[in-house]
């Protein structure tokens, strides 16, 4: 039988444990903001060896967790160049929730804009293009993580591919000046559903994105 004092004594437990996992929570939070604070010491000085044993000497992170905390600093690296390449995010408060949104960059908005000739309403591509636009979509996201092909660089098969590629579909590219070039938004959302037909293995049927009818022959 419970004593009249034990349900009292549970709660305080409770509240107590809860409490303990905020502290520890903003403790980590404040250690992770000062490991993210730190790093902007790269900033133009980018040839330097960031010493992350003394910064967690510093911060009394146990050598247990460092690997750990090099994880998930490359995560969001890995994250914010390829699914938030072209997006920032931001905090936004509805119906007293939070949540988190995804705004497109002006600057990125602006050489989409003055740098990709118009979509046109239906665009012809033979099937050996589409599988090429699968793979450059797939390794601009994925190992080139968001850089740019520099067609100035030596010429490799995928550039020369690339090269034809970009005459026969301008609109599917955008440049950065300097021989640099980007797949465009369209050249991206289109570049991704021809790699999800391929890796399922199924035949390529007639595409529509937004306004555009994309017709493989």
């Amino acid at each position: 039988m419970l004593r009249p004092d034990s349900t009292n004594q549970n709660n305080t437990e409770v509240n107590v444990t809860n409490s303990n996992m905020h502290h520890n929570f903003s403790y980590f939070i404040e250690i992770l903001n000062h490991v993210v604070d730190a790093l902007g010491a790269f900033k133009h000085r980018y040839d330097r060896k960031f010493n992350i044993s003394e910064l967690s000497k510093y911060l009394k992170i146990p050598n247990a967790d460092i690997n750990d905390l090099i994880s998930l600093i490359l995560n969001f690296q890995e994250k914010y160049e390829t699914v938030f390449n072209n997006y920032h995010l931001k905090k936004k408060i509805m119906n007293n929730k939070v949540y988190l949104i995804a705004e497109r960059n002006s600057e990125q908005q602006l050489d989409s804009a003055e740098n990709v000739p118009k979509t046109p309403n239906i665009i012809t591509m033979k099937r050996d293009h589409a599988k090429l636009l699968s793979d450059i979509t797939y390794i601009f996201q994925y190992v080139k993580r968001g850089k740019a092909f520099d067609l100035n660089s030596s010429d490799s098969t995928l550039l020369k591919n690339l090269k034809i590629m970009k005459d026969t579909h301008p609109y599917l590219f955008y440049y950065n000046g300097n021989g640099l070039i980007y797949p465009s938004e369209i050249g991206l959302q289109l570049g991704n559903l021809i790699h999800s037909y391929n890796k399922s293995n199924k035949k390529i049927k007639n595409l529509v994105i937004e306004n555009t009818t994309i017709v493989f022959d």
